[in-house]
């Protein structure tokens, strides 16, 4: 998530869901781990057989530049569609991918299904 304040948030829903913290990843803390999410997923799941991993990418990722023109959205559900079509049968099958927005008209529910296994 791009917003501190939802890292924040979603850090400490995952404590009391039962996530150990040292269980979480949790990015979008700037330009660079926001540009770099899929390459880190895939490699995160590929680095860990064993593990089952739930993903939670928020829809529209802002990267803001030093400028109005370097600012630029990323879809959260485009980077899970990459990540799914990167990953063999049995490493997508470790995940459980959702969207996370506030978006929530027909067409934008239809496209996170499409992408990602649901929505939040």
């Amino acid at each position: 998530d791009d917003s501190k304040i939802q890292r924040k948030l979603l850090r400490r829903f995952f404590i009391h869901a039962g996530i150990q913290e040292n269980h979480q990843v949790i990015l979008g803390h700037n330009r660079d781990e926001i540009s770099g999410f899929v390459e880190f997923i895939i490699s995160f799941v590929k680095r860990h057989p064993d593990d089952l991993v739930f993903l939670i990418a928020d829809e529209n990722l802002e990267m803001g530049g030093s400028s109005i023109s370097d600012h630029e959205t990323i879809s959260g559900s485009e980077c899970i569609k990459r990540i799914r079509s990167e990953l063999d049968p049995s490493q997508e099958r470790r995940m459980l991918a959702l969207v996370r927005s506030a978006n929530d008209s027909p067409d934008d529910l239809a496209l996170y299904k499409s992408r990602a296994h649901g929505y939040m």
